[in-house]
């Protein structure tokens, strides 16, 4: 070799750092959106997945079974809570009195543990109760269908997911940034 160096030169790399910084900032917030988005498909799933229990359970074992947003912290005993309550996660419990309050442990069917991240659940349902025939049976003055409107606190338009739950006690979602 006639004196050349191999290697890098200074400006060489500094045109690979620039580079690598301008990527990084085009792509990190592209991924923060990814990961919200994520969230809340993985937060209203979990809500689908347990009344889909819930009205499982109704028909197989006779007796009305409910959910409800869980008000207790972790490892404490599970109790219904508000409006409020279903970013703390949710409870599937056999409600065969319809008082609608969590009975022994042994008839809790499941206990979701707290969603990941800050969720954000809007609705007016405190509790979906079905009954041995699978449909759902509102509480009065409570509406037909439920619609649960579920995002992260950071996310924006087209990351929110609207869960309905029909009569007939069929869940469904649809993203949406409003909830009927």
């Amino acid at each position: 070799m006639n004196g050349q160096q191999l290697g890098l030169t200074l400006i060489e790399l500094m045109v690979t750092l620039a580079v690598a910084i301008i990527l990084l900032a085009i792509g990190i917030p592209a991924f923060q959106g990814m990961e919200a988005n994520n969230r809340a498909v993985a937060l209203a799933n979990g809500i689908v997945s347990a009344v889909t229990l819930a009205r499982t359970e109704a028909m197989a074992r006779g007796v009305p079974v409910a959910v409800c947003p869980n008000k207790s912290a972790e490892g404490v005993a599970p109790e219904c809570g508000g409006t409020g309550d279903w970013v703390n996660g949710w409870i599937v419990f056999a409600d065969p009195s319809g008082s609608g309050t969590v009975p022994a442990v042994a008839d809790t069917i499941r206990t979701f543990s707290r969603p990941r991240g800050i969720p954000k659940v809007d609705t007016a349902t405190t509790m979906l109760r079905f009954g041995t025939e699978g449909y759902q049976r509102p509480r009065a003055g409570s509406p037909a269908v439920i619609s649960m409107l579920v995002y992260q606190t950071n996310s924006t338009a087209g990351q929110k997911r609207c869960v309905t739950v029909n009569v007939v006690g069929a869940p469904r979602t649809v993203r949406k940034d409003t909830c009927p």
